[in-house]
């Protein structure tokens, strides 16, 4: 046999061996996910009102971790039980935080922000805010933000539920021209009544709400002030966020 021969026989082999593992690795991931799709079934299943944004394997075998409201709570599929509390490594490192950070940093990243309303001005401190009309810490919120003497950009979601009266006021401000103006008006309890109804605002509502749920919201109003959530109105959390943004944006 040539030198030439016993290199592509050589050649051959390497490919053939990359081959079967890349087929080995392919079907590891495809077990892995029937693994966890299977758990996640055996989860809707036995806890069928629960809502969950994040499924996936736990620190421990045979243990699944989820986002619940933005807290991580473990599911054992074989003894259908849920468990709430910290799991922490040997080294004293809670895993269930470093989950939960991770958790908040994926759905901060996931949220369509081009699809929410803006109020305030565009080079104000952003904040995200998944809001509803007939939430009375969400109006207190509007009244805070609107006298903070600070500019606040807010990327307003209307995380409305099954509401007529609610989705009918989300709707309004969606189908407005100056949809700022509007949110003001609903927000402070000027319009009661007489709403706006348009196609293009009813899917933009309807759109708001998918976010909404996506990003496991259960409570208004819920805030993300950078990539951290903030669950109700927390004057002094918000007021804080806003002051050292303004300090950073001064010393840039």
């Amino acid at each position: 046999m040539t030198f030439l021969n016993t290199l592509v026989s050589k050649a051959a082999v390497v490919a053939l061996y990359l081959s079967i593992s890349s087929l080995s690795v392919a079907a590891a991931a495809d077990d892995e996910a029937e693994f966890v799709a299977e758990a996640q079934a055996k989860l809707k299943a036995t806890f069928q009102n629960l809502i969950v944004t994040d499924f996936r394997e736990g620190p421990i075998p045979g243990l699944f971790e989820m986002n619940v409201g933005g807290q991580i709570v473990y599911f054992h599929p074989e003894e259908e039980v849920l468990i709430f509390g910290e799991v922490f490594s040997k080294e004293g490192l809670s895993l269930t935080a470093q989950s939960r950070s991770r958790t908040d940093s994926e759905l901060h990243s996931g949220i369509p922000t081009e699809e929410a309303i803006v109020i305030g001005p565009e080079d104000g401190v952003p904040i995200i805010e998944f809001t509803n009309p007939n939430c009375g810490y969400c109006r207190q919120l509007d009244q805070y933000l609107a006298g903070v003497g600070q500019p606040v950009k807010r990327i307003v979601f209307f995380a409305v539920p099954q509401d007529p009266s609610a989705i009918a006021r989300a709707v309004h401000v969606a189908c407005s021209d100056d949809k700022e103006a509007a949110f003001r008006e609903i927000y402070s309890g000027a319009k009661n009544d007489d709403f706006t109804v348009c196609e293009e605002g009813q899917a933009l509502v309807n759109s708001h709400r998918a976010i909404s749920s996506k990003a496991g919201v259960q409570a208004t109003p819920t805030l993300y002030l950078g990539r951290t959530p903030v669950r109700g109105f927390r004057r002094d959390a918000i007021g804080q966020y806003i002051t050292e943004q303004l300090r950073l944006l001064a010393s840039n």
